[in-house]
């Protein structure tokens, strides 16, 4: 069973990623995390690597080790995607966001489609994790 916080963003398709981690820190903690507009795939990158390297640039964000198995809900998951490059190629790259509903779940979902949450070992997430991320504000919270 979904966490009761969880159950409202479910099945929406009116987001994306990045947006709907935003909108539950905001409803649930009342931290305003950074705005990025209409998110493209490019911008999505920037974002994702803001998260990885925000614990050491701003002490925002510390790493979720071991991950996964020590994630708490409202933790940040960071994975991969695909990116469009020059000449309509595509390479990999930390592309995408989820949040970790309870131990062993993550909520995601990309523009246009609903708002899902899956174990972190289906088939949809499991090679795509990169890693887990704690907002400091947040951890003290739960």
């Amino acid at each position: 069973m979904s966490a009761a916080w969880a159950i409202p963003y479910i099945g929406r398709t009116d987001m994306h990623c990045w947006g709907m981690v935003r909108e539950v820190y905001q409803a649930a903690f009342g931290i305003a995390l950074p705005e990025y507009g209409e998110i493209d795939a490019r911008e999505m990158q920037a974002v994702a690597e803001a998260v990885l390297v925000g614990k050491s640039q701003t002490g925002t964000w510390t790493e979720v080790v071991p991950f996964p198995s020590n994630e708490k809900p409202f933790d940040v998951v960071v994975m991969r995607g695909w990116l469009p490059v020059a000449g309509g190629k595509l390479r990999r790259g930390v592309v995408h966001t989820g949040l970790v509903t309870r131990r062993g779940y993550v909520m995601h979902t990309d523009l246009g489609y609903a708002v899902v949450e899956v174990p972190l070992n289906h088939l949809t997430v499991r090679s795509k994790l990169v890693g887990c991320y704690r907002h400091v504000a947040v951890a003290g919270q739960r």
